[in-house]
């Protein structure tokens, strides 16, 4: 993906929702997650989805959700896509219009995603605050 970073990395995995930094929305997708020195796993959709009228249009952008992780320390991006329906995979010259960041970047496939994010850690084991439960349980 032509934002990535050459390089191999061994990391921990955190869950950061869309990665959205809106705080003029209320919304902080890092906010108890840390991903100092994990790899940040950012879904490519919105809290709406992908639509033109999106309330999240103007966070759409993934280069300042990379750059917002990195920021926090993130040492690698895993970018997914749980909007299958709205949001396609990269095109195959995507990588020609875009600047590398500092950071390795990958992009699950469609096929990829849906298995990966299964098998991920679930959100709650990333999380710092231990105040934070497993949906469902007491």
């Amino acid at each position: 993906m032509g934002y990535t970073a050459n390089g191999q990395l061994l990391s921990r995995v955190a869950r950061c929702r869309y990665g959205i930094l809106a705080p003029e929305k209320g919304r902080n997708d890092f906010d108890g997650v840390d991903v100092k020195d994990h790899a940040a796993c950012i879904s490519i959709s919105s809290p709406d989805g992908i639509h033109p009228h999106s309330a999240w249009l103007a966070h759409n952008d993934l280069r300042s959700r990379i750059d917002d992780a990195i920021k926090l320390g993130a040492n690698a991006i895993i970018f997914y896509n749980d909007d299958p329906d709205k949001a396609d995979d990269p095109p195959a010259d995507f990588e020609m219009k875009l600047q590398p960041c500092s950071v390795p970047v990958v992009f699950l496939t469609r096929a990829a995603s849906r298995s990966w994010v299964r098998m991920a850690t679930p959100w709650w084991c990333t999380r710092t605050s231990s105040a934070r439960k497993r949906p469902g349980t007491t």
